[in-house]
């Protein structure tokens, strides 16, 4: 009796967590990208300067590649939020996949990236990773939502 009672509840809130708050997720998602673009002018403004005097290192040549880097920066705190969100769903084994997947095509594709272009190459490379890496996150998540829905809608009690 009592087992049934906590696992039922452990449903709703799991049906709450992954499917009644979209606005919450959208709204987090947004923050994320705030938060992105103003280190992005942050890192625009002075960011080579910062780097001078904290570091002694003159990146003035590499401001380009610099604002990259923040950008793919941005996309690791979304795949990192995206990650939480699998983790209460409870599939860590779609979060693997697509980090094996992710890893195999940058294991192949960033060497030749380094090896064409140097540190511009490699920068683009990285955001481009990246990129592919978010998407592919939160495709998953919705042929997830997809399946979670489908398989609680019809459940009782």
């Amino acid at each position: 009796m009592l087992w049934n009672t906590a696992a039922g509840l452990l449903n709703a809130a799991e049906a709450y967590l992954v499917i009644g708050m979209p606005k919450q997720r959208e709204k987090q998602s947004l923050f994320i990208f705030e938060i992105t673009v103003l280190c992005l002018a942050g890192t625009f403004l002075c960011g080579v300067e910062v780097f001078l005097a904290v570091f002694a290192a003159d990146l003035a040549l590499y401001k380009k590649e610099l604002l990259l880097l923040v950008v793919t920066g941005g996309m690791l705190v979304l795949s990192g939020y995206v990650s939480v969100i699998y983790t209460v769903m409870r599939r860590q084994g779609v979060l693997l996949a697509i980090y094996i997947v992710n890893t195999a095509i940058a294991s192949f594709a960033m060497p030749q990236f380094v090896r064409n272009g140097g540190i511009r190459s490699a920068a683009i490379g990285e955001l481009v990773s990246f990129a592919i890496h978010v998407f592919v996150f939160y495709m998953g998540l919705l042929v997830c939502f997809y399946f979670y829905r489908r398989s609680t809608s019809y459940r009782v009690g």
